[in-house]
């Protein structure tokens, strides 16, 4: 811990020449009570991937996935991490969620939340705050569920353990969170296990799961896919409505530039592990000023979340009921506009 900080203090000299939106990675680094005012701050996050090599081989140098990357999000605010395969957006969210893979460590800089450095932090430490006070939504949202497992008892078994809530509060919480992202039968659902409900089912629990224990901040990575643009959609929607209105910060990491328009406040385009440019949305579609950005504008794809969007053959809108049938279990998930609490 101490060599980041250290690093960080040296880098706190180093004067920036040039505007926050064309190189954030090069900002000076502000007091450490002035940076506490945000959720989180990252000032110089350095992200250095090993590839393993073959036994009785010489070390290879580490390679940097991500470099200097600054950026800042306050309480309620939704920010979307832009890029390409390899642009080192993934590696930034999952070193702000703790969850980088063995093969990938923090060299150098600070990620700052609630006050708190999390570089460096051991295991254990980083698993208080996971999923507690950071939560990660993966782009294989099935994935992320235990085939083995009744929901419920997905769902409850973290609240038991980390909230210490008794069997029965437990049980109404979970309902109460799959309630929240819009099923209308929470204890059929709940009885089921992942391979008994429909994919957009899964989605949902999954989503339910990430955000159980009211976390601060939702780190989603939801990949575009035109050929499944309706679902994309109604996810994402549901993901913004959930978020204005419990007022949790979000990260959403992203290929699609439109997507990120759609559901974020803010945008911080990547290219080769670097922030080439970051602003609000409103600022990068009208005057995008690095070339990477103009073409990921160019390349976007056309998505709408709008609520007049939302009757049948309206494009790729979302509509406001939408039927989801599986195997043994069925349940019903209403539009963003008719959330429960």
């Amino acid at each position: 811990m101490n060599h980041l900080r250290d690093h960080t203090v040296r880098d706190a000299g180093t004067k920036s020449i040039t505007s926050e939106r064309e190189r954030p990675d090069q900002n000076p680094m502000p007091s450490h009570a002035f940076r506490a005012m945000a959720l989180l701050d990252v000032r110089g996050l350095t992200v250095t991937t090993t590839r393993p090599v073959p036994r009785r081989s010489a070390a290879q140098p580490g390679e940097n996935e991500v470099f200097r990357v600054a950026l800042t999000l306050m309480q309620g605010e939704s920010l979307a991490l832009v890029g390409e395969p390899g642009s080192g957006m993934t590696a930034t969210a999952l070193a702000i969620a703790g969850l980088l893979p063995s093969t990938a460590t923090v060299t150098s800089g600070s990620i700052l939340f609630n006050g708190q450095e999390l570089a460096g932090l051991n295991g254990r430490a980083q698993a208080r705050l996971h999923g507690t006070n950071i939560a990660y939504l993966p782009p294989n949202l099935a994935g992320s569920l235990d085939p083995t497992r009744t929901i419920l008892s997905q769902l409850a078994t973290p609240l038991r353990r980390r909230l210490g809530l008794d069997r029965p509060a437990a049980r109404a919480r979970a309902l109460k969170a799959l309630v929240r992202v819009g099923l209308d039968n929470p204890e059929v659902v709940a009885l089921s296990y992942p391979g008994d409900l429909s994919t957009v089912v899964v989605q949902r629990v999954a989503l339910a799961a990430a955000l159980s224990l009211n976390p601060e901040l939702l780190i989603a990575a939801i990949p575009a896919d035109p050929a499944h643009a309706r679902p994309l959609a109604d996810l994402l929607r549901l993901v913004r409505a959930l978020q204005s209105k419990h007022q949790f910060a979000l990260i959403l990491v992203t290929d699609d530039v439109g997507v990120a328009a759609e559901c974020c406040e803010r945008i911080a385009v990547l290219q080769a592990g670097r922030i080439v440019e970051q602003g609000s949305v409103d600022e990068l579609f009208a005057s995008p000023r690095h070339p990477h950005t103009q073409r990921m504008l160019d390349a976007r794809q056309r998505y709408s979340f709008s609520p007049q969007d939302s009757t049948p053959g309206a494009g790729t809108g979302v509509l406001q009921v939408v039927a989801l049938h599986s195997v043994d279990a069925s349940a019903f998930y209403h539009g963003a506009d008719a959330i429960a609490g």
